[in-house]
């Protein structure tokens, strides 16, 4: 069994993502600096767009002596990246540190390993973190990043069949922060009625660039959302998978953006593991939508409502509100009641402690 991409940047989901911030080591020496950009080096030779390369190693080299004076890890991980970043201006290239081994140089089996992070995935819900509704009959669903699938499935499967009956629906995409390209396109189909082609990649071959489509499923196993208004909600937070939710469901008309332009970041591609505890993330492929002919890297996705993330929520559930047309007695009562007062509507609806 060979690991897939998506379950490498899961890996690197809850490395980075989902770690607590890791203490100096006492390992770091100068003469494993020096290892880790000469392995950076070569690694970012499958970058995406060929014509940087020869500037992305030359910039490791000319920072070389500085970057090798960082006895700090994540300092190094940050100055290399950033030096990366002044060329490329791609923020998925980049370095990572584990102050924990990295699974895949842990002496596991990639079948052991793809275990062991589908469990991972289970205790967090498949990124799926939450599901709720709010007064009105308006779903909510929060996502925080995509897992990989199959495993993921049963998972979205029960959040859309538990937001089925709602009259509007709002998704939360404020935190996500990206994940597996099979569980994006997997919801996304629960919003379209036929299959639909999505943002597709852009790979280098050994041949040159290969175009790699997506579409929608055929079929999902719950109950599609179809003829209802979905609002999306988006930060600067929002990033890569997560961004690609939003730019196909705006690209498609199927929702309403509301919030801050998205991070920018467009260009997939996987872990590279250079030791124990570095990984080095190189984008292999582009995003490419078959309708704007473009992406949103380094520009982000603007929402069709600029607001302050922190506020996007309300201003979503006013919408939905004034979007409803429930002639059910039960939630016209609760619709006008909300309507009074949209806040303290929201704030009944959500979870207390």
């Amino acid at each position: 069994m060979r690991i897939k991409p998506g379950l490498l940047l899961a890996i690197a989901l809850f490395l980075t993502g989902l770690s607590a911030a890791p203490a100096q080591p006492t390992y770091f020496t100068a003469g494993q600096r020096a290892s880790l950009i000469t392995s950076a080096e070569a690694q970012v030779g499958k970058y995406t767009y060929p014509d940087k390369i020869p500037a992305l190693r030359a910039v490791l080299e000319d920072n070389r002596a500085a970057l090798l004076t960082i006895d700090d890890p994540n300092a190094f991980a940050r100055a290399v990246t950033a030096d990366l970043y002044a060329v490329s201006r791609d923020r998925h290239l980049a370095l990572s540190y584990s102050e924990a081994p990295i699974p895949t140089n842990g002496g596991q089996s990639d079948a052991a390993l793809a275990l062991h992070l589908e469990r991972q995935f289970e205790l967090a819900d498949f990124g799926l973190t939450g599901v709720l509704l709010l007064q009105g009959n308006i779903g909510y669903l929060r996502l925080k990043y995509f897992g990989t699938m199959p495993a993921s499935k049963a998972a979205i499967d029960s959040a859309m069949t538990m937001l089925a009956h709602t009259d509007a629906l709002i998704v939360d995409d404020r935190d996500n922060h990206g994940g597996d390209a099979s569980s994006l396109h997997y919801l996304l189909s629960y919003f379209l009625r036929a299959p639909t082609q999505l943002t597709g990649i852009v790979k280098r071959t050994a041949s040159g660039n290969r175009l790699f489509k997506a579409w929608s499923s055929v079929k999902v196993d719950g109950p599609k959302y179809i003829g209802k208004s979905i609002f999306v909600l988006t930060s600067i937070h929002t990033f890569s998978a997560g961004e690609a939710f939003a730019y196909d469901m705006k690209t498609l008309h199927r929702a309403t953006l509301l919030g801050e332009t998205t991070g920018g970041a467009a260009n997939p591609g996987q872990f590279f593991s250079l030791d124990d505890h570095f990984s080095i993330f190189v984008p292999t492929g582009h995003a490419l939508n078959p309708f704007t002919q473009t992406n949103w890297e380094g520009v982000g996705v603007t929402p069709d409502v600029q607001i302050a993330a922190a506020d996007a929520l309300l201003a979503a559930y006013d919408r939905t509100l004034l979007n409803s047309n429930d002639s059910f007695d039960t939630i016209v009562a609760q619709r006008t009641q909300a309507l009074k007062d949209p806040k303290a509507a929201l704030e009944a609806s959500l979870p207390r402690i």
